[in-house]
Formats: C-alpha cells, structure tokens, sequence
C-alpha cells in the first residue's frame, strides 16, 4: 500500500533538517548590521565573528548595511533564506522602536526575526558642551524653561533616544530645546565636542576620556547608573519620569532557522562572553556592559523583548510622536 505523500514528507524532513543542524556551518555566514561600522558596538561584534569562526572553522563576516534608522539592513536579515547563512545583529531601535514610529517597514521584527541571544547594553547618557551653563541634568531643564527653544540638542533621526527625550520633555515638562538633527551618533556628539550644539546624547563608554578631560560635561547617564562615571547621576534620579528603555544589543535569525541551529550561536555566544578578558577588551573598552538578560536563552530574550516594545509603545504614545 503506497503511503500517502505528506507522510512520505514528514518522514524525510526530519532526519534532514537534523542533518542540516548538525553540519551547520558548511559555508561563510553573513551577519548584517544594520548600522554604520562606526557605530560603538561594532568592536564587539566583530570579536564574536572572529571567535565564531575560530569555532565552526568557517567565516562569519559582518555586512554594515546602515540607513532608514536600520531598516534597510534590518530588510535584508529579514528576506534572507531561512538557512542560517545569514544572521542579523541590531539593536533595540531597529526591533523595538522601529515599529512604533513608523507605519509601514519591509520587515516586521515579530514575525521575521527570531531571537537567538542578548549581548550587551549600549549604556548612555546626556553630555553637553563645557561652554553650556549647566552641570546637570536638573540645571539643564531649568535653563531650557528660562530661555525655551533656544538650547540645541544633536538628535540622530526620529527613532533615537534623543527626539524622543525632546519630545517627552516638551510634552510632560513644558521643556522645549532645539532639535539639530545628524545622520548618526557620532557625529552628533563630535559636533558637541566642536560647539555646533550644546547639548546631545552618546554611548557612556565612548566619552569618559572627553568628560575626564573636561572636552564635555556628563548631566545625566540614561538607564542605570553605571560602572564607567559612577558618581553620575540617572536621569531618574535627576527628577526625569519618563519611561528609560535599554540600548541594547542581539543577535537574531529570519524566522524559519532551526532551533538547533540557534541554540549552538546562543551557547557560543554565551560562552564569549563568559570567557576571561573578552568583557573587559571588546565590551567595557567599548562602552558595553552586561546586564542580567546578556548570554541568557533565547527564550530569555524572547520574554524581554515583548517589554522592551511595550516601553517604547509607551513613549511615542505619550508624547504624539507622529508615525511616517
């Protein structure tokens, strides 16, 4: 009796995708990024490049594929073939934000990608020019309510920290500073460094030198206090009310990738990071620091991203940001 064909199916698929699992990598993998090499996190993700092909003894090469706040990168990790030959590495602006601004993206972050594991927190915080009459975030507030509008602020597009602080604040604090917009962050806060704005926010790490140096001022370390300018106060701290998601960084596959499959980048990352040396050299000497959801499962991840939307929904809700 010839057996129906959809069980025929069922039978081979299984063996072969465990097959497929357990020779997996046979080839280069292509992890996209969808921000610009210069970006502060890009140190560390070559270094689990490097550590994973020294692993699975094929390449894994990173792809920078920066523009529309992420979203073109993010499109290519999303339409790629659900082999594991290509995996994306992004940050909470490209997963959680995106979706919240805008109304149409190529990709949807819920149904195209799948976690595969958390590898850091991109601390930040509110820096200024030293020329900027203000020593902290509280001063700064104040200023900007004695002479409104009149105190820049380098913002990074719509989907970056900054437009939405603004936006908080001149919708909750009757607070209003003059947006400058640049292409990314780094230029942005080199701009605060040169005096074309006063005001602008950067990833912590990266700007200690310049703050000890006296070349910028620290108001305000965004999230949780933090072990690069410890004595620095949060923007909680400083009387802000304002919901504070984290800057973090994954890793994630187009959805379809075995589960097996993930499982072996999730463990290896893992152990990356464990590993003696590695967070000091390619994390803090970056300006990125662990947190208690980094190298955890993917299921982990999973669970903390559904908040980290909720958070951002949050936001661009309370302050009217208009979605485009």
């Amino acid at each position: 009796m010839r057996m129906p064909i959809p069980a025929v199916a069922m039978l081979c698929f299984g063996p072969m995708s465990l097959a497929h699992a357990q020779n997996w990598p046979a080839k280069a993998v292509r992890i996209v990024v969808p921000h610009t090499a210069a970006a502060p996190f890009d140190g560390e993700l070559r270094a689990f490049a490097q550590s994973l092909t020294q692993t699975f003894g094929q390449p894994f090469v990173l792809e920078n594929r920066d523009g529309a706040d992420g979203a073109i990168g993010a499109e290519a990790c999303a339409k790629s073939a659900p082999d594991a030959y290509t995996i994306c590495a992004t940050t909470s602006s490209v997963v959680s934000l995106n979706p919240v601004v805008y109304a149409k993206l190529a990709y949807d972050p819920v149904k195209d990608f799948t976690p595969i594991v958390h590898v850091g927190v991109l601390n930040s915080a509110v820096i200024a020019h030293p020329s900027l009459p203000a020593n902290s975030f509280r001063e700064l507030m104040q200023l900007a309510r004695e002479k409104p509008d009149t105190i820049t602020f380098g913002t990074m597009g719509n989907t970056s920290f900054g437009t939405l602080l603004m936006g908080w604040l001149k919708a909750k604090n009757g607070v209003a500073l003059y947006g400058v917009p640049y292409k990314n962050a780094t230029q942005s806060m080199t701009g605060t460094v040169g005096g074309e704005v006063q005001v602008t926010t950067y990833a912590l790490g990266q700007i200690v030198p310049m703050v000890k140096s006296g070349k910028l001022k620290a108001l305000a370390v965004i999230g949780k206090r933090s072990s690069f300018l410890p004595d620095v106060p949060t923007l909680a701290e400083e009387g802000l009310d304002m919901p504070v998601p984290r800057n973090w960084i994954g890793m994630f596959a187009p959805t379809g990738v075995q589960k097996d499959v993930i499982a072996k980048v999730n463990s290896e990352v893992a152990k990356v990071i464990a590993s003696p040396g590695f967070k000091e050299k390619f994390m803090l000497a970056r300006g990125v620091e662990a947190d208690e959801f980094t190298g955890q499962s993917p299921e982990n991840f999973a669970a903390f991203l559904k908040k980290d939307r909720e958070e951002y929904a949050q936001i661009v809700a309370a302050i009217g940001l208009v979605r485009h």
